[in-house]
């Protein structure tokens, strides 16, 4: 199943900083000709814990399609653990933390478009059985694409969640 996603590390290209997150640096990168994102692990920190949490993001995120979602391109995880990393959709207009603080635009119909996206990405998430759970939402995990669509990123927090039919109690 994930063998489809996994990518040999000499096929990316990395390039420039795009920042810094708790578990590595991401970076804007190239596989096969395409802009992508690379979000690479700290050597130090990878443990067993870490490893188990790589496999679930990309086990959770493999699946999922949607236009409010940054989509998966794949991983690498067998050419060392100094290039464990998982590659991807390249949001060209960075995370809403940063579009927020631009001065340049107008935001009053581009934030009420924003909310919207991050709901439809939410109710997207919350609708598929298993239910997945973000549980980290903010705005430096909301990226946004060239043509300002809002997606949600960094599922390594989330969870899947199956609720028996009609029991809603828990929600």
């Amino acid at each position: 199943k994930m063998e489809h996603f996994h990518l040999p590390h000499n096929e990316l290209t990395i390039g420039d900083v795009l920042g810094e997150g708790s578990f590595g640096t991401v970076y804007k990168g190239t596989l096969h000709g395409e802009t992508v994102a690379v979000k690479t692990m700290r050597v130090g920190k990878v443990t067993q814990s870490v490893l188990r949490e790589y496999k679930e993001e990309l086990l959770i995120m493999a699946p999922l399609r949607h236009k409010n979602l940054i989509s998966l391109v794949g991983g690498c995880w067998k050419d060392g653990p100094d290039k464990m990393c998982v590659v991807i959709e390249f949001a060209g207009r960075g995370t809403l933390s940063g579009m927020l603080k631009d001065p340049e635009m107008t935001w009053d119909r581009a934030r009420r478009q924003w909310m919207e996206d991050t709901a439809c990405g939410l109710a997207y998430l919350h609708g598929l059985s298993p239910m997945v759970i973000h549980r980290d939402i903010k705005p430096d995990n909301i990226l946004i694409s060239a043509s300002l669509t809002a997606k949600l990123a960094d599922l390594g927090a989330s969870t899947r969640v199956e609720f028996a039919a009609g029991n809603t109690e828990t929600m």
